[in-house]
């Protein structure tokens, strides 16, 4: 992600609704302050944070009249996650902006506003109009967006440094095939990225209607659009399948960078289709382009305890220290259920150049 750094205490100051009674906040808020202080990240700006993106709808309800949220299966607006690497680890949430019952078209100026207020703190108000401007090339028309689960959504890293990095997560799952494509490639192509627009078409023209575009992510940094992915949801799971599409983008090492993932979490030559998804890093012309693979863990297996295993078998294997990670499980998760998967919901290894990162998903509150 994208990184600015703000002040300690600086997003205090920002008009806030008031703090809701429902379960949903306490939970993560309790979470958020141990979760910070034992990885000596500032509570300021990071509290600040999730009570400005995140209090409305963490108040819910989250199932009725519909599915509040598509970040979690259960409507659940909020996801916290772990990034692990051979740097320092970072903490992420995933969060769904808005009011229970508004309309995705509502909720998404709701989004927009809540980015202006923590724009200056952060150092993003230049950002914006770049956002803008690739929001009116991804996003559909207002009626088809009001018939899905999601518009945008935010995700937010917080380092030890007091650093913060924001992405915006764009539906693109609205629309045929070729709409998603046509979209995508207008925004890199206003954004003026020719080399992401060729590889974009490559894709496309090597797999047809074999992946379909899913959503698109955007980091703000301080005078515009840093890198920008797009997901895709493949038809086949074969664990070749995904080293062709890095190939096809130009991650020649892909394949060899994925094989850990692999052994450590498939049983055959791939995986179920609809467990898997794989994102394009389109950075900006002249960097290397990322490719990741994500797994739905609730698709592959039956317990958060076997999950934990493969997951640490996997940061071994990287020689990645593992603490980070188990530090984030102890305090979400609590001890590892041996009947479901309720905590731990989704794993990618994600390659850029030679250098790879593990991303570990987590529903805060499962048991709402």
């Amino acid at each position: 992600m994208s990184r600015a750094t703000m002040g300690q205490g600086a997003v205090e100051a920002v008009a806030s609704p008031a703090i809701p009674s429902a379960n949903g906040y306490q939970v993560v808020f309790k979470q958020a302050e141990t979760l910070l202080d034992a990885q000596s990240i500032p509570r300021q700006p990071a509290l600040g944070l999730i009570h400005t993106f995140s209090a409305e709808g963490l108040e819910g309800p989250f199932k009725k009249p519909r599915r509040f949220s598509a970040i979690n299966g259960d409507g659940f607006p909020f996801q916290w996650s772990v990034s692990l690497g051979r740097q320092t680890a970072s903490l992420r949430f995933l969060t769904d902006c808005g009011v229970p019952g508004s309309r995705i078209s509502e909720r998404i100026k709701h989004t927009r506003a809540r980015l202006g207020d923590v724009a200056v703190q952060l150092g993003l108000t230049d950002s914006l109009p770049h956002l803008d401007s690739a929001l009116a090339q991804l996003l559909p028309e207002a009626s088809a967006l009001d018939a899905s689960l999601m518009g945008l959504c935010l995700a937010v890293e917080l380092d030890s440094s007091g650093g913060v990095g924001i992405k915006v997560y764009v539906n693109s799952e609205v629309g045929d095939v070729g709409e998603r494509y046509d979209r995508f490639e207008r925004c890199l192509d206003f954004l003026g990225r020719p080399g992401a627009v060729k590889r974009l078409r490559t894709l496309q023209m090597t797999f047809g209607g074999s992946i379909a575009p899913a959503f698109s992510a955007l980091d703000l940094v301080p005078k515009g659009i840093g890198r920008i992915k797009l997901y895709f949801r493949p038809t086949d799971g074969n664990a070749r399948f995904a080293a062709l599409a890095a190939q096809a983008v130009g991650c020649d090492q892909a394949e060899s960078q994925l094989l850990p993932l692999h052994r450590a979490f498939c049983n055959g030559e791939g995986y179920p289709a609809q467990a898997v998804d794989f994102s394009v890093e389109f950075p900006p012309e002249g960097l290397a382009t990322g490719f990741k693979l994500d797994l739905n863990t609730g698709l592959l297996f039956g317990s958060d305890a076997e999950v934990d295993e493969r997951v640490l078998n996997l940061l071994n294997e990287l020689s990645f220290d593992s603490q980070p990670y188990a530090l984030v499980r102890e305090i979400v998760a609590g001890s590892c259920s041996n009947e479901h998967v309720r905590s731990i919901l989704f794993v990618g290894l994600a390659v850029r150049g030679l250098e790879r990162k593990v991303n570990v998903y987590f529903h805060p509150f499962p048991a709402h």
